[in-house]
């Protein structure tokens, strides 16, 4: 079982048993004699071990890496001895270590110490399944299913796509490779991304068309009314059928105005529903492409409000976005204005004494209501450029500094200290960088015998979706845990004894759980201290059950 060290030394045992000669890759070894770890990755449902599951061994700056064999079993020699290690494990069909879901607790590694039965707990993924069929009871073929699951994006919620397919000719389908989590699945059965013909050589009816809505489970017509799916690890779920029927169907038609309404600049049409501000992921829209005069026409809208976009603003071209209201009839004389992206400009200054040597910082612009993002990498003036912006929200992703924090945030005479930024042409992106960042230390009580292993999450009190503001990490074998480089304000932590990381990053559970979080004000250069009650996992189940 080969190991490797990234960011330490390379030390490990081949198959056949024999050391791998050390080379150093980054740490700083201290020459005390070297350790050994050895442990077995295990299926946290059956128990038995997993074959070829990548193991992870983290810790003061040394990483080793390492392969199970066919029991599951692996060994890594030559480990610096420290205290603080965490292994994690990834295979397929399981869990992805990258959510920290399969994280240890941590240990210690003393000098010439053989560290033995080091187990890591990996979920199995899980799978839903189902059959669509028509108001007949006739199954419906090629039909797109998918399971979303909520997800922010600074502060923003929206519904992420987790898994799709299509119904086969039985109208049966298996949403497979689920990790644990609360689904929403949804059915669409309209022809999706296929053109429609030019509008010119359309008739206008006045016998409405007939088309499937789209559907969230078990019958809801918008997520809000739909019943969420809670899914376990290795969960086999079964009998999530849909009976879906045609309702009247009508046409949208208008025009392109702006960049992208002819010539090369002409993008494709794509109307989606508007769920009260709950952004979508790309699937189940109506798309077509404007003609050369720039008009258009969507067939088969169903009644609802529609997102209705021209241009690709991910493309870098003219770009436009219109709400539509359809009830009982067609729709006409829709305007869509579009305009092309612009450069905006911004500068980063320093608010006290900047170091000797300024870091370069790359501030990001993350869209908010379409995929994709731009970087505006700070040049050796500390000026900021961002190319191809767009009215439309952004989420400012700023990253931690040593020894520096993000002070305030303004667009032009805009404070946007909140991180979401709508570009204005000509309004300049101004961050300017604290230099007497604070450090908050903390100890855990918990009802179990340690809370070791137990997710933290500091977040600001006031904008808790600042990414730059939030910290989340491990409470240590010895029950603590500390952030540094962190701005002054009001701030709260939470410890959750939850088995997956992903919980301390969702803000409604963080409302949610909000009196059972600690308040602490951290000033300039402060330093604070505070105690901790964890939250038990049963606690964070029953506060998870009531905001789905």
């Amino acid at each position: 079982m080969p190991a490797q060290v990234l960011g330490g030394v390379i030390g490990g045992v081949p198959s056949q048993g024999t050391p791998v000669p050390g080379q150093r890759m980054g740490g700083v070894p201290s020459g005390k004699p070297a350790g050994t770890i050895s442990g077995k990755v295990i299926n946290s449902i059956s128990g038995q071990g997993i074959k070829r599951a990548v193991v992870n061994i983290n810790g003061g700056g040394f990483n080793y890496q390492a392969t199970t064999d066919a029991s599951g079993a692996f060994h890594v020699e030559n480990v610096e001895p420290l205290e603080g290690y965490f292994a994690n494990a990834s295979c397929e069909g399981f869990e992805n270590s990258a959510g920290n879901r399969s994280l240890t607790k941590p240990f210690g590694v003393q000098p010439s110490q053989d560290v033995k039965d080091i187990v890591v707990r990996m979920a199995p993924h899980a799978s839903v399944a189902g059959k669509i069929t028509d108001r007949d009871g006739d199954p419906i073929e090629n039909a797109l299913v998918y399971a979303m699951s909520y997800t922010y994006n600074t502060g923003a919620k929206m519904l992420r796509l987790s898994s799709s397919t299509n119904t086969d000719d039985r109208g049966q389908f298996r949403l497979a490779d689920l990790p644990r989590g609360v689904y929403y699945i949804a059915v669409n059965a309209r022809n999706i991304g296929i053109p429609v013909e030019s509008a010119q050589l359309r008739v206008h009816s006045e016998i409405p068309r007939e088309a499937y809505p789209e559907v969230f489970y078990p019958s809801a017509p918008e997520p809000g009314q739909a019943t969420p799916l809670v899914v376990k690890p290795g969960d086999d779920v079964q009998g999530i059928d849909f009976r879906l029927s045609k309702v009247a169907a009508y046409r949208v038609r208008g025009a392109v105005a702006g960049g992208a309404a002819t010539g090369a600049g002409r993008g494709g049409i794509q109307a989606q529903h508007c769920f009260n501000g709950v952004t979508m992921p790309q699937q189940g829209f109506l798309n077509t492409r404007a003609n050369q005069d720039g008009t258009f026409e969507l067939s088969d809208a169903v009644p609802g409000t529609y997102c209705i976009n021209a241009g690709r603003p991910q493309a870098n071209l003219p770009f436009g976005t219109v709400t539509v209201e359809v009830r009982d009839r067609d729709i006409d004389n829709v305007v869509i204005q579009t305009a092309p992206g612009f450069d905006m400009n911004g500068v980063v200054s320093v608010d006290g004494t900047a170091p000797a040597t300024m870091p370069r910082i790359n501030v990001t612009l993350r869209n908010l209501e379409f995929s994709g993002a731009t970087g505006g990498a700070m040049a050796a003036d500390m000026s900021l450029a961002f190319k191809n912006v767009y009215p439309v929200k952004y989420g400012l992703q700023v990253p931690q500094m040593q020894g520096l924090y993000v002070k305030s945030i303004r667009l032009g005479s805009q404070d946007v200290s909140e991180g979401v930024v709508t570009p204005v042409q000509g309004a300049p992106l101004l961050v300017t960088l604290g230099t007497d960042p604070g450090q908050i230390d903390g100890t855990v009580q918990s009802s179990n015998s340690s809370a070791s292993g137990a997710w933290v999450a500091l977040y600001s009190a006031k904008y808790p979706a600042r990414n730059d503001l939030t910290r989340t990490g491990v409470v240590n074998n010895t029950g603590g845990f500390s952030f540094n480089n962190l701005a002054p304000g009001d701030y709260k932590i939470l410890v959750l004894e939850s088995p997956d990381a992903i919980d301390v990053q969702y803000l409604d559970l963080r409302t949610a759980l909000e009196r059972r979080a600690v308040s602490v004000t951290l000033t300039g250069g402060g330093h604070q201290t505070v105690q901790v009650t964890s939250v038990s996992a049963d606690d964070v189940e029953t506060a998870k059950a009531k905001i789905r």
